[in-house]
């Protein structure tokens, strides 16, 4: 179960220890599902601001100056799955560990068209309608799964 903290009016005040952020209300280890998507998962924190939600995702690493394209569609698939419920979200926020750093990016409709684009590949992909291209450039599959089982095997046959 996720734990909420609910204060009337806004206040700043300390998550994780070290960042402020202002809430009027804060849900951490927050449970999602959509049944029409086919998706779960569990969101790092979900606050809410006025009628706005934002979600709050920590990653162990650090800030390389933009957020990487996988973090940014799994918060993204959040975001979607909190829509669904009714929910107006209006930013993805990213705390970096590794570096400490606070970033975070507007959930605005390109955003949503990107994630809706690699979440149509990824239901072609487990439909088996689609298979990625192989590539050589490793630093490509650093969070790719195809990489162990396809990818590696067939380059080391060729």
């Amino acid at each position: 179960m996720y734990e909420s903290y609910v204060r009337k009016g806004l206040d700043w005040k300390t998550v994780l220890g070290k960042r402020k952020i202002r809430y009027d209300e804060i849900y951490y280890s927050y449970p999602m599902s959509s049944i029409k998507l086919r998706l779960r998962g569990v969101a790092d924190a979900v606050y809410r601001v006025g009628g706005r939600y934002r979600i709050l995702e920590v990653k162990y690493s650090s800030y390389i100056g933009k957020i990487p394209l996988d973090h940014l569609m799994q918060v993204t698939s959040y975001a979607v799955m909190l829509e669904e419920s009714g929910k107006y979200v209006d930013r993805m926020d990213f705390y970096y560990i590794g570096n400490d750093k606070y970033v975070w990016r507007t959930y605005t409709y390109s955003v949503k068209a990107l994630w809706r684009k690699y979440y149509n590949r990824m239901v072609m992909l487990i439909n088996g309608e689609y298979q990625p291209r192989v590539t050589r450039e490793k630093s490509k599959c650093k969070s790719c799964f195809y990489f162990r089982d396809i990818c590696l095997g067939y380059l080391e046959n060729e």
